[in-house]
């Protein structure tokens, strides 16, 4: 017969055995010992925005979470002027993620807390591959304010034409001298990834490349993604990784997903968000946000 110490000393080693390891190339999380996240930053398209607008109940959630004592700020790929139309009634507390990383934005004060710029050999580089291998590409700049729009000969992005968003015509030499937190090239999936591949011949190591949507390529400065701001943003407030949440849905959004301390996604995310995420929620149409804020980021009484 086993003693005792023996029973016990098989049912932990079966225990262990059942425990998977982490994978440090998908995860940069320690083993949790749990705390309740009191900040959360949201993706806002196919995340906290459904069919052009933010439902009533995510609302009601977001507002409960900062009543509560939490904080509340968007990560997104778009400007400071293309998110604006949707913060009317937002209970934003801190600072906004914008250009997928590339800048960190303070609503109250109208001012850039930090920003990342292209180098603009890269710019020129890039804009120039694109229009001679797809001269239909809508080409878009993103400098501060209206998006430039380089490609007169583009495709119409039809993101641009339904919320009408402020836009100007530009040349690259005026989105050049403005320095460029991003390029957006909005076309053919298909041909979108072809170019990536040309990119990263044409000018490897000058830049990180994303999809926010599967028409939608996009191009940043180096280290500037939703986690590295994410990262900026916890050094800036002085709060550990642990005390942010973070929501997303798509390729931009895995790496602030993998820094947060409790990473989530909507259960009609790309499959690399879920892979990423600790927690898969509710579908983006039935109220992620809320899902995430009352299951998980309340206080239970």
């Amino acid at each position: 017969p086993f003693s005792f110490a023996a029973i016990c000393g098989i049912l932990v080693t079966a225990r262990q055995r059942r425990i998977p390891r982490p994978d440090p190339r998908r995860k940069r999380k320690a083993a949790p010992t749990y705390m309740m996240p009191s900040i959360l930053y949201s993706d806002m398209d196919g995340t906290l925005i459904s069919e052009g607008a933010i439902s009533p109940e995510n609302l009601d959630a977001l507002r409960a979470l900062t009543a509560a004592g939490g904080d509340f700020s968007i990560a997104t790929g778009r400007s400071e002027e293309v998110a604006r139309p949707y913060l009317g009634g937002l209970p934003l507390t801190l600072p906004a993620i914008l250009y997928n990383g590339a800048a960190v934005y303070d609503y109250k004060t109208e001012s850039f807390l930090y920003k990342a710029c292209l180098k603009a050999d890269t710019v020129a580089c890039l804009v120039e591959t694109a229009l001679n291998r797809y001269p239909e590409v809508c080409v878009q700049a993103f400098t501060g304010g209206r998006t430039r729009m380089l490609n007169p000969n583009g495709l119409p992005d039809p993101y641009v034409t339904r919320e009408k968003q402020p836009t100007r015509p530009s040349t690259l030499a005026e989105a050049l001298a403005d320095g460029c937190f991003k390029l957006l090239f909005y076309g053919d999936s298909a041909r979108l990834h072809d170019l990536e591949r040309v990119f990263l011949v044409e000018a490897p190591g000058s830049f990180v490349s994303t999809y926010s949507a599967s028409f939608y390529l996009e191009i940043l400065p180096c280290r500037a993604t939703k986690g590295d701001a994410l990262a900026w943003l916890a050094a800036y407030l002085n709060k550990p990784r642990e005390a942010f949440a973070a929501i997303g849905d798509y390729d931009n959004d895995v790496t602030m997903i993998r820094f947060a301390g409790l990473g989530a996604a909507p259960s009609d995310a790309q499959p690399c968000a879920r892979e990423a995420a600790d927690v898969v929620v509710a579908s983006h149409r039935d109220h992620a946000v809320a899902d995430l804020v009352r299951r998980y980021l309340l206080p239970r009484t």
